[in-house]
């Protein structure tokens, strides 16, 4: 397949299945103290031997503003997306997560329309409803227990032999990149995007037990090659 145009930028269909990890609200520092004490050693290996390269995420760095300068491969002045929130006409503060503020098309979308197998798996639901614009398929940990996808039975939460966990819990993350693999796998998907939450940051800092144990969880679940063969890359937001 030819390259597409995509926000003013080209892009290549995957050459073979690829996943897109956003590992949400990870500043380097975390990165830095699970590799130094080896806790996630399948992220070592992809910093080690592919590339590691430190950028600055988008101002303010919150969760939808980064993600969709990811998934559109620009900034929010392209895709109209600058926070979380915004002030309505009646000043009231309402949530930036709705399909019809995004002004831009994201990768996912255009490829999909080219006939790539695409999907999003995010932790959190407002995030699932931007990523979902343009007719990506998307579904979220927070509500794996009730959405459906086509070409599986029943909810996706029925992939995992384990109860799904809280969008607060430590291992929500661990979870959303089991499923988002376990889906993959199923679908044979060609891009995956998986973005995980940051409520174990935001709770403890680098070097705390919270977070060595919530980096175990979660590296071990990172392979350099998964069960779809999918070959990971891995964008950071802080």
């Amino acid at each position: 397949m030819s390259a597409v145009s995509v926000n003013g930028r080209s892009y290549r269909s995957p050459a073979i299945p690829t996943a897109v990890i956003c590992l949400d609200g990870v500043d380097p520092a975390y990165l830095e103290d699970a590799f130094d004490r080896d806790l996630t050693p399948r992220l070592k290996e992809l910093a080690r031997a592919g590339a590691h390269l430190r950028g600055r995420s988008q101002l303010p760095s919150f969760t939808n503003p980064n993600n969709l300068s990811i998934v559109c491969g620009a900034p929010p002045s392209v895709h109209g997306v600058p926070g979380n929130h915004y002030l309505d006409p009646s000043g009231e503060e309402a949530q930036l997560d709705r399909a019809e503020l995004i002004r831009a098309p994201s990768i996912h979308a255009v490829l999909a329309r080219r006939g790539v197998r695409v999907l999003a798996v995010t932790a959190k639901e407002k995030l699932r409803r931007l990523l979902a614009a343009g007719g990506v398929p998307c579904v979220s940990a927070e509500q794996a227990e009730r959405q459906t996808l086509e070409g599986l039975d029943g909810p996706v939460s029925g992939l995992l032999a384990r109860p799904t966990p809280g969008i607060y819990d430590w291992d929500c993350s661990h979870y959303t990149l089991e499923l988002a693999l376990a889906l993959a796998a199923r679908l044979e998907i060609e891009l995956l995007y998986v973005s995980l939450t940051d409520a174990v940051q935001h709770a403890a800092a680098p070097g705390e037990a919270a977070i060595a144990t919530s980096s175990r969880s979660t590296g071990s679940s990172a392979p350099t090659s998964t069960p779809a063969g999918v070959s990971p890359s891995s964008p950071t937001t802080e």
